[in-house]
């Protein structure tokens, strides 16, 4: 039997909870009857809830329902999986043909209370065969019996009374069609949607691990550097000066430490903006939303776009890397004349002071010979003199 009765969606996942036997069923198929009403008041727990099922468009006639939702294409799914189920419970999923045996019923009904048309001696199931005949081969109708002009124009309204249904089917069932039709093309929309959300956010996780990837490896590089490189040069540069075992060397470590981190660091960072900007960017995923809702696929435009984006990607990456790799080496070699200049100033005051102990003792040694002159001569004047 086709329901007869649209329940409201929540107050029919309500009515699954009541205690009332079979009341779903009995409610698409007949409404809220009296005799309906009056069962459920008797019930305890159903009674104080009564008043739901009364409320404006609790319980609506099919016919009511269909007509209240005929622009297919603005219905939420769930609306319109509703009406596909409401049209195929009234129509079915085929077209169907003339109901002949509806129509023999009809015929025989509007005759009997007509008493035979009031003609004991008419052969009713002569009549009657010989209408479905005639309506059968579209030819007029015979005025068998009594049959008046009236008589004739009743059982014509019985005929178009099924063609009506069937028209009314096949309009159905074609609605049924563009209503799939509408559902398979949202679904498609939803999984090309789909397609296009695991892109962003598979792409944002690859290029945040693609970026914690290039963090690591220039941290190490860092820490390679730093320990293979610029360590023993402090400490050979510290030894010199008798500093190594000062503290020096620990703070010297840490700030050059810190000093490359923090190079590192704000490369990735600088990166990283880039590449959180690229995703967020409302110009790229309209791009995308043109395709999609063009119904088109996007399955090959997105492995397209994925494979630009690490190369692009990989290629911004290997700059910055050699950005930081240059800074190494500068530093290096900042270190490098550093430690030139320092062995210079240290060997040419050695140098100037090894000059300036000769020259004092120099001096010191012609004072003393003036000296020595000084009293030798004046001892022999005043002998000789």
């Amino acid at each position: 039997m086709a329901k007869q009765f649209r329940i409201e969606p929540t107050l029919k996942k309500q009515l699954e909870n009541w205690d009332t036997p079979n009341l779903i069923k009995r409610l698409e198929n007949e409404g809220l009857t009296p005799a309906l009403e009056t069962e459920i008041k008797k019930s305890s727990h159903d009674s104080g809830r009564l008043y739901a099922l009364k409320e404006p468009e609790s319980i609506k006639p099919v016919e009511k329902f269909l007509k209240d939702t005929t622009d297919n294409p603005s219905l939420t799914d769930e609306l319109l999986q509703e009406r596909k189920e409401a049209l195929e419970s009234l129509y079915g999923t085929t077209q169907k043909g003339i109901n002949w045996q509806n129509i023999e019923a009809r015929i025989r009904g509007y005759i009997q209370e007509r008493k035979g048309l009031r003609n004991p001696t008419i052969n009713v199931e002569h009549v009657i065969g010989q209408t479905l005949e005639s309506l059968q081969r579209g030819v007029e109708l015979q005025k068998f019996g009594n049959f008046t002009d009236e008589s004739i124009r009743d059982i014509y309204s019985f005929y178009q009374d099924e063609l009506d249904k069937i028209e009314t089917g096949k309009k159905g069932i074609e609605e049924i069609g563009r209503i799939k039709d509408i559902q398979t093309g949202r679904a498609e929309k939803a999984s090309r949607t789909g397609e296009f959300q695991d892109f962003l956010t598979t792409g944002e996780a690859e290029s945040e691990a693609f970026a914690s990837e290039f963090l690591k490896r220039q941290q190490e590089r860092g820490a390679d550097v730093l320990s293979q490189e610029l360590a023993p040069d402090v400490a050979q540069q510290l030894q010199k000066r008798g500093l190594l075992d000062s503290g020096e060397f620990g703070a010297t470590i840490s700030n050059l430490g810190a000093q490359i981190q923090s190079g590192i660091e704000q490369e990735y960072i600088s990166q990283r903006d880039e590449d959180i900007a690229f995703w967020a960017d409302m110009g790229f995923k309209a791009k995308f939303q043109e395709l999609i809702d063009a119904d088109k696929e996007v399955a090959g435009q997105i492995a397209s776009e994925r494979q630009t984006i690490r190369q692009g990607q990989q290629q911004r990456y290997a700059k910055r890397e050699g950005d930081i790799q240059s800074r190494f080496n500068i530093d290096l070699f900042r270190r490098e004349n550093e430690r030139a200049l320092q062995d210079y100033k240290q060997k040419t005051t050695r140098q100037l002071s090894k000059q300036r102990e000769q020259s004092q003792a120099q001096q010191i040694g012609n004072i003393a010979q003036t000296a020595t002159q000084g009293i030798g001569t004046g001892f022999l004047l005043k002998k000789f003199g």
